[in-house]
């Protein structure tokens, strides 16, 4: 059985350095490893994961709180089947306790502390980043609204709530409607050469939490769907470009998520928060009467803060997954085990690896 190959890049000449599998056609340092990133909301990192569990604590709060004064238990109903959704049996039956009159309210009491905690931490990320901000904005709105129709005065630990989530709410919806939108200065075009397909996209980079970030699940639903693919950006939103289609491919999942390219972007990141400017040419290679990308060729220029310019040129492959092999019906090209078919330096000691 063939090893996994992860994707990489393929092509370049005149090579300077390795690293991490790529090659770079410049003096410039090879990309390393930044770590996974937290402006990607659809990659599993513990910053993105702790923000979908934040937003979800944050309107299970509102469920719970407004289950106080609603005499329904439709609020607590929802409360508790969210709570079941998460695994969090015991919340899940103290939410249910509050479907009996007064007894749900004394139950509830016990977890204010919890919320409040709960609050501040959502509060203190959503004015640190945009991006949390913009992650947690509906959930605060939401937990706002219930707490506002709790009269002042009936519980300590419910004012300093009012408190944060209005500090919150105020300076989310300010970071998020005030960022400047540049989506409009990237461009993108469409062409046929020598029997590929390009779809290209270029433009000036922004600097994440800076810009306004653009993402659509119906554009990348309708790019990847049942492919086993990403829908890749060419130019990701961090950097605050489009989410529709136009810069969206398929892509192979890894590559997206942790693989080369992906430390690449992190890369970029890291310099433009340093004052290094970067204007990018990202183009997917199609074969023509395919759907799907073959490599990506990317081409950058770094400006540094003394006017410097460096110029860069990578190429990656976007090769399949087990998983987009199954999903589309694809045969593996490769059925044989394989060795030594892949390069690797030791940077440290200077030597290849076996």
């Amino acid at each position: 059985m063939a090893p996994t190959r992860f994707p990489g890049p393929i092509g370049q000449k005149n090579a300077r350095s390795i690293d991490s599998n790529t090659l770079v056609r410049t003096q410039a340092p090879a990309p390393g490893p930044m770590g996974s990133g937290h402006s990607h909301p659809d990659v599993a990192d513990p910053y993105v994961r702790e923000l979908r569990e934040l937003g979800l604590d944050l309107i299970q709060m509102a469920f719970d709180l407004a289950g106080i004064f609603d005499p329904t238990p439709i609020s607590d109903g929802a409360s508790g089947l969210l709570a079941l959704s998460r695994g969090q049996w015991l919340d899940a039956i103290i939410s249910g306790a509050s479907m009996i009159p007064y007894v749900g309210d004394l139950a509830k009491a016990g977890k204010l502390p919890r919320y409040l905690k709960v609050l501040e931490r959502a509060a203190e990320l959503a004015e640190k980043s945009s991006d949390a901000a913009k992650a947690l904005l509906p959930g605060l709105e939401k937990l706002k609204q219930v707490l506002d129709m709790i009269p002042s005065g009936s519980n300590q630990t419910i004012d300093r709530m009012k408190l944060v989530v209005d500090r919150a709410v105020k300076s989310s919806t300010a970071a998020v409607k005030n960022l400047p939108d540049i989506s409009r200065h990237f461009t993108f075009r469409q062409f046929e050469k020598n029997g590929k397909v390009y779809q290209e996209a270029s433009g000036r980079l922004g600097i994440p939490g800076k810009v306004r970030t653009h993402r659509s699940k119906s554009a990348q639903t309708k790019v990847s769907g049942g492919t086993g693919d990403d829908a890749g950006h060419l130019i990701g939103d961090r950097f605050g470009a489009p989410g529709t289609s136009e810069n969206l491919t398929q892509q192979n999942w890894k590559s997206n998520r942790q693989g080369t390219f992906r430390q690449l972007e992190d890369r970029w990141a890291k310099k433009l928060k340093q004052g290094t400017g970067i204007d990018v040419k990202v183009s997917d290679v199609t074969r023509k009467g395919e759907d799907r990308p073959f490599m990506r060729k990317v081409e950058w220029t770094e400006i540094a803060p003394d006017g410097t310019r460096t110029k860069n040129e990578l190429t990656f492959a976007n090769t399949h997954t087990p998983k987009s092999r199954d999903q589309q019906g694809i045969q593996p090209t490769v059925t044989s085990p394989q060795k030594d078919n892949v390069i690797g330096v030791d940077f440290v000691n200077k030597k290849k690896l076996d």
